[in-house]
């Protein structure tokens, strides 16, 4: 402790009267004996046997308390309750009370609520309660300690033990440590000894120091209910089952007493003959000596509101003032003593957190700095202040070379503190590479503790050609993309990448292919392709059949310079469920892309895969995808590979017609699912002639079909195609008289063959007809002699049907009008016999009626058909209905124009309408004829 930094951190003046610099009164007027503090006052017990209680302004209220002297008091922490022992005049010398403060007797004094006579011989020297008053022990001067437990307060006659019997030795200091190991444990210290007692089911003595003790107002509890002893050679810490550290330093105490972290020690020795007391106030906990001061003869040391009370025998009171914790660290700062700042910012209660990282910046700034340049001591700094100060404050100072090695360590202290970001994996990997310090990076790969971003570090060592390193790290971490492109890219070991993947499950084996196969396919094509096949059909994760294959392969490796990665097998992850074929499959389409270089593979691949049941699956659940695979392999057959030589023509020629015949056989296949339109122009793109026209037929495309045959000027296939689809589409042959028309050459055989069908169908006017062979002006006479001729006669005999047809309505109409006039001039008799309705016969003597359709009733069968005949209602009604509504029709002047728009001949639907009596006049009321609308 001598070799404590003193400081003055605490300010001290004396309590003076107010508006005065004189001392207060107050201390000088009371007889003081005992002293105790807390729950906000001051309390003392004088000689008079009267209890003062000086609250926060010095002012004193006072009971009596004895009839004679207050020899001791406690003030509780938890309650507003005071223990007292003093004499009466009663023969026993002491006597124990209890107080509460908060109430009051009839008096108007604080109430007594227990009181207990004590029947010792000799004078009481201490005094310790505990909290919940159910422990009361008072020491002697002949060192006897007395307990008294129970329930003091409310039992009548609480029980009193003598736990340490007499022995001449006074009792100097007693303290509770309550609730330890779920007891009591009683601290006694005498003259000569230190004891603790603990009171469990039953009582045990435990002796802390049985050669030392402590002198009279020399032993304090501290906040930890751990008993100090200032003996004259060192200051003594106990607990309650062993003696602690002890701080050595020589001199006589006159007293010792607690505040806060504080021990506030009173030394004994004189000054000049003066009788002067040297009060010391050191911080245990940042060992350094707060505070230094003479004062005249003290006689008791007092903690309350904050401060700590010096009295002494003149009357005098001396408060002392603990200075801020920030004018505490300005002062160290300023004799830069930063390891003291840091423990009193740690000691000090609402210090943040970042302000004591600050302290450790500033500190670590001091050692860094000329002239003292200690860079490892401002490392060990720098390093208290990860995740309070931004490490980029901190790296920028050992960028240099010569202090890589400091840099390295706060890296590597960022990661595992896990708060490094990418930046920071790649500097301490870089720094590692320049220290050519392999083993620290394998540390750094294998240590669990080490957070950091696993594709940086891979990256990093990657270019520094660590890939032995960076592959153990993408396996650990199971980045199964960054193994396969160490394995291909960095190392060149296409066979162990493919084994590697052969262990993957399904779905990550899937996606491994489709990245890297083109990489493989190119290397490795037949077992590529054996690899894509299962992943389409039946996959299955290697368990390890492959293991032996990959040690075969690292044996092979290993002239190459770089290691055999042994870590592979023992970092590959099985698959749990290895002997289960999986319950999925992968697209085929998904897996064209990777055989771009390998044509002859890729046809070997789809030619299998459509052969697969499993395929045949994929058309119910993704039918686009199986039309994918269909139109790639029909691509691949049509397309002529360029890096393949034919010894001649011939051969290549025979190798075409071979594909074509593969190309054909797939579109005729009934599974195969193709785009239509896409095959349509791979067909067309390769010249492929049979699946062109099988196309056009599947899809209906006569006329492209026939366009194409006149684009090859192949008549026959013309006319073939025409007979085949022309009752589909008439239009067929009219394009064919067309294009013949139009051909130099002579087409009279092909001209004459359809214009039989289009006369024979009547597909064209002969007008037209002649009109479109006008345009070539080879054709002849004799082209279309024939088929005038035969024109002609059907239209003669179509001339004499219609002359017929009009003779024999020209005479029914005739007929009709004779009729109409012989009603309007003539009596029409009526001749039958028979009742139309019931078939019986007309009675001449009862009422018949006759119409003139020639139909005859009785009377009573007509029933309300009267004006109208029964039989021939429904047919005329229908008529009448037809009528009415072509008369509605009228006015639908657009259904009309749509109709005519849409007929093949414009002139028969004109006639129809007329026919139904649309366009007849109607006959207005006044005798004129209106105009139909």
């Amino acid at each position: 402790m001598y070799q404590w930094p003193p400081f003055t951190f605490f300010d001290h003046h004396m309590v003076t009267e107010e508006g005065s610099d004189k001392p207060h009164p107050l201390f000088k007027e009371l007889n003081i004996v005992c002293c105790t503090s807390g729950r906000g006052n001051i309390i003392v017990g004088d000689i008079e046997g009267f209890i003062n209680i000086v609250d926060r302004d010095f002012k004193a209220r006072a009971f009596q308390a004895y009839d004679r002297t207050v020899k001791h008091v406690q003030q509780l922490k938890g309650h507003n309750i005071l223990v007292t022992v003093g004499s009466d005049d009663h023969p026993i010398e002491s006597t124990l009370r209890i107080w509460n403060l908060d109430k009051q007797d009839k008096t108007g004094n604080p109430l007594c609520v227990k009181s207990l006579e004590l029947n010792v011989n000799k004078p009481i020297t201490k005094l310790a309660s505990t909290e919940d008053l159910t422990h009361i022990a008072v020491g002697t001067m002949d060192g006897t300690v007395i307990l008294v437990c129970g329930d003091i307060v409310r039992e009548r006659k609480p029980k009193h033990m003598e736990i340490r019997p007499m022995d001449g030795i006074p009792v100097t200091g007693l303290g509770w440590n309550e609730g330890w190991l779920g007891g009591h444990a009683l601290y006694v210290v005498t003259s000569a000894t230190t004891q603790c007692f603990h009171f469990f089911s039953s009582m045990r003595v435990e002796e802390l120091d049985p050669d030392q003790g402590a002198e009279l107002d020399c032993a304090v509890l501290s906040e930890q209910n751990n008993m100090i002893a200032a003996r004259d050679n060192a200051i003594y810490f106990f607990a309650p089952d062993v003696r602690r550290d002890c701080l050595a330093f020589a001199g006589p105490k006159k007293m010792i007493a607690w505040f806060r972290s504080h021990l506030v020690v009173v030394w004994a020795q004189d000054t000049s003959g003066q009788n002067f007391n040297t009060v010391n106030i050191y911080d245990l906990r940042n060992k350094f000596t707060a505070f230094t001061k003479e004062f005249h003869n003290v006689t008791n040391v007092i903690t309350e509101w904050g401060s700590i009370f010096i009295l002494t025998a003149d009357g005098k009171c001396f408060q002392l003032e603990e200075k801020d914790t920030q004018t505490k660290l300005d002062t160290l700062f300023k004799n830069d003593l930063y390891s003291v700042a840091i423990n009193l910012a740690k000691s000090s209660q609402g210090y943040d957190a970042n302000a004591i990282v600050d302290i450790y910046r500033k500190y670590g700034d001091y050692l860094y700095a000329r002239p003292r340049f200690d860079f490892d001591g401002a490392m060990a700094q720098y390093l208290q202040t990860i995740g309070g100060l931004e490490p980029s404050y901190v790296i920028r100072k050992f960028l240099d070379a010569q202090r890589i090695h400091n840099l390295t360590t706060y890296l590597q202290a960022l990661h595992t503190k896990k708060i490094a970001n990418p930046d920071h994996t790649t500097l301490l990997l870089n720094c590692f590479t320049k220290l050519k310090d392999e083993e620290q990076i394998n540390a750094f790969i294998e240590k669990s503790e080490y957070q950091f971003d696993v594709d940086t570090a891979i990256s990093v060592c990657r270019q520094a050609a660590y890939y032995v390193q960076a592959l153990r790290l993408a396996k650990r971490h199971r980045l199964h993309h960054m193994v396969l492109k160490i394995l291909l890219e960095d190392l060149g070991r296409h066979s162990q990448a493919l084994e590697y993947i052969r262990t993957l499950d399904f779905a990550e084996a899937e996606a491994a292919m489709k990245l890297h196969g083109k990489e493989l396919t190119t290397h490795l094509p037949a077992q590529s392709t054996e690899l894509v096949q299962q992943l389409c059909t039946s996959y299955q994760p290697s368990g390890g059949e492959h293991v032996e294959g990959i040690k075969a392969a690292q044996a092979n490796q290993a002239d190459d310079g770089i290691a055999p990665l042994e870590s592979l097998l023992d970092d590959i992850s099985f698959i749990v469920n290895a002997n289960r074929a999986s319950d999925t499959v992968a697209n085929p389409a998904d897996f064209v892309h990777i055989f771009v270089n390998q044509p002859e593979w890729l046809v070997m691949f789809l030619e299998f895969i459509i052969e697969q049941e499993e395929f045949a699956a994929l058309h119910e659940q993704n039918e686009e995808a199986a039309k994918i695979v269909y139109d790639t392999l029909l691509e691949m057959y049509l397309r002529e590979d360029d890096n393949v030589t034919f010894e001649d023509e011939a051969t290549r020629n025979a190798k075409r017609r071979e594909q074509h015949q593969k190309a054909l056989a797939l579109l005729l296949n009934d599974k195969a699912m193709f785009h239509e339109n896409h095959a349509l122009v791979l067909a067309k793109m390769h010249g492929f002639h049979d699946g062109v026209v099988l196309l056009y037929e599947r899809q209906h495309m006569y006329n492209e079909k026939l366009h194409y045959f006149m684009e090859l000027h192949n008549y026959d296939e013309i006319l073939k195609t025409c007979k085949r689809h022309g009752d589909v589409d008439d239009d067929l042959w009219v394009q064919a008289l067309s294009f013949f028309a139009s051909q130099q050459q002579k087409c009279e055989s092909e001209i004459k063959e359809v214009l039989k069908y289009i006369e024979r169908n009547r597909l064209l006017p002969p007008l037209l007809v002649i009109q479109i062979l006008a345009q070539n002006k080879g054709t002849t006479l004799s082209v279309v002699k024939d088929y005038i001729i035969e024109t002609l006669k059907q239209t003669h005999h179509l001339i004499r049907e219609d002359k017929r047809q009009i003779r024999e309505i020209s005479e029914e109409t005739d007929k009709m009008r004779t009729e109409i006039e012989e009603l309007k001039t003539s009596a029409k008799i009526f001749q039958v016999s028979k009742c139309s309705a019931c078939l019986n016969q007309l009675d001449p003597h009862s009422t018949s009626v006759h119409f003139l359709c020639m139909h005859s009733f009785h009377q009573r069968c007509l029933g309300d058909s009267e004006r109208e005949c029964p039989i021939c209602l429904p047919e005329n009604k229908k008529i009448l209905d037809i009528r009415r509504h072509l008369e509605e029709n009228a006015d639908q002047h657009d259904q009309f124009y749509k109709q005519l728009d849409c007929a093949v001949d414009g002139f028969s639907k004109v006639a129809e309408y007329f026919g139904r009596g649309i366009f007849q006049s109607i006959i207005t009321p006044g005798g004129g004829n209106a105009p139909s609308k």
